[in-house]
């Protein structure tokens, strides 16, 4: 069967899989954001299709086709089967279950009727090689997380002061979670009446925690718990702290060697930070 790689110079296929490549292995480690979710998935369905469609011109058609069927597969509860089996083997096969992204399928389109387009850079065979290795890598790599490669809870001491009382810090404290879920990526959070927190619903890890101030007004100390971090919230009517007692670890491929350093940043960005300019 006669191979078409000439198109595989393309610019818009050129920009998709770089795009894709940026996106999965620099954005989504330095910048967690439904942006850069969205973004992988529409630079993928332009450049999947378009490959696979250049490797077998005579299956245009079918090769889009299933690129549509396939995705429709992976972000739908069909697949937590299969994705659970790679997890068990210790394959950090990861997806995001939100029927949003389906909007990414435009690009497929776009692929489709673009794909006979004259409009191409053309490469040297030594390129054309390179970028199909490179194009095999990053659709593997996108549904193989680069960015939860070791996760642990460990020890920390960290004190963080507040200029004021420990009800306001408190109800900062749940605004902040409460807008961290209306953004997330995640997309089908549970609630948890018990706990009074957000959880994945395949998993038991309490990812976003309310506190009730009426509940633990009295106490000493608030001891808050999630799946990301432990802390303790002290203070009186002036003055208020933040007591942070152990952190997870989220050890990605761009910050091996300062994980520590790392993700104690992250919880300072999306909480700290947050509760301060609140």
């Amino acid at each position: 069967m006669k191979r078409d790689l000439r198109t595989l110079g393309h610019p818009l296929f050129l920009i998709s899989l770089s795009l894709l490549i940026l996106n999965d292995w620099v954005l989504k480690t330095a910048w967690s954001h439904p942006i850069t979710g969205k973004l992988s998935d529409f630079a993928g369905l332009f450049a999947f299709p378009f490959f696979f469609s250049a490797l077998f011109p005579a299956y245009r058609k079918g090769v889009h086709l299933a690129s549509v069927l396939l995705f429709v597969w992976w972000k739908s509860p069909l697949a937590d089967s299969f994705i659970a089996t790679f997890q068990a083997w210790s394959i950090p096969m990861h997806r995001t279950p939100d029927y949003t992204d389906l909007i990414a399928l435009l690009s497929v389109g776009f692929s489709y009727y673009l794909f006979r387009s004259e409009w191409r850079v053309v490469l040297p065979k030594l390129a054309l090689g390179i970028l199909l290795a490179v194009s095999s890598f990053s659709f593997l790599a996108t549904s193989v997380a680069p960015h939860y490669r070791y996760m642990a809870m460990v020890p920390m001491l960290q004190i963080y002061h507040f200029n004021f009382s420990k009800r306001e810090l408190i109800y900062r404290l749940n605004m902040v979670q409460l807008k961290r879920v209306q953004r997330l990526e995640y997309g089908h959070l549970d609630f948890n009446q018990e706990k009074n927190g957000f959880y994945y619903p395949d998993t038991s890890q309490t990812m976003v925690v309310l506190i009730d101030y009426e509940s633990v007004k009295d106490q000493d100390s608030v001891k808050y718990e999630s799946a990301a971090s432990k802390f303790l919230i002290v203070g009186d009517s002036l003055h208020s702290q933040i007591v942070l007692q152990e952190i997870k670890l989220d050890v990605v491929p761009l910050h091996q060697g300062k994980a520590e350093e790392w993700s104690v940043t992250q919880f300072e960005k999306q909480i700290i930070r947050k509760i301060e300019k609140y």
